[in-house]
């Protein structure tokens, strides 16, 4: 069932986010590279295509895990759950409930410190694989499930050590080719980053 298969996935995030999270800190120790890792709260927004035009905006969840490789580059992946009011259309009448859509973005990150590194500006792009509650957006007979992601955002450090950070992210989702559905998310968030 497409259900268990999204926990099966998540879970599998989870514990690879872990892995990472224990690498980095380690990595942070030998001065090797930095990580950070990231939760947010916001909004989704359905931008465009058919195939989103049932749904409506709502609030999501978002975490993200990021790699730094380079000082001004990091590779990124996290997950997004949206929770969207849908529209069920039959020959009854119009009914709405509330559906999940989940996002895995995963790419890399250009990153540009500022204010001696007080204030990061960033943006980045790559992939992102998508399941849903809604049949005919989640399952993978439906149509694309693998989209392409731009996102990008500020952070500015609240602590002396430049550790802990608060800002802004807006991500951008679309299929390849003629768009059919097209998302948009714009989230508040807090990281910690392990290492300079």
């Amino acid at each position: 069932r497409p259900y268990d298969r999204r926990q099966e996935y998540m879970r599998a995030f989870l514990i690879l986010l872990g892995i990472l999270t224990s690498l980095s800190a380690l990595a942070a120790d030998l001065h090797f590279a930095s990580s950070t890792v990231v939760a947010g709260v916001g909004g989704a927004f359905p931008a465009g295509g058919y195939r989103t035009s049932e749904f409506h905006n709502g609030p999501l969840l978002a975490g993200e895990y990021e790699f730094g490789v380079h000082r001004f580059v990091a590779a990124t992946i996290g997950v997004e759950n949206f929770l969207l009011p849908f529209d069920n259309t039959s020959k009854f009448g119009t009914s709405t409930t509330r559906e999940r859509v989940t996002l895995m973005p995963f790419g890399l990150r250009g990153i540009v410190p500022v204010a001696s590194g007080r204030v990061e500006l960033f943006a980045g792009t790559g992939g992102a694989a998508l399941w849903s509650s809604e049949y005919n957006l989640g399952h993978p007979f439906q149509g694309n499930n693998l989209l392409w992601h731009l996102n990008g955002g500020a952070r500015i450090a609240i602590d002396r050590a430049k550790h802990v950070r608060m800002g802004p992210t807006v991500r951008y989702y679309r299929d390849l080719g003629r768009p059919t559905q097209q998302w948009l998310s714009v989230t508040a968030d807090f990281s910690y980053r392990f290492g300079q």
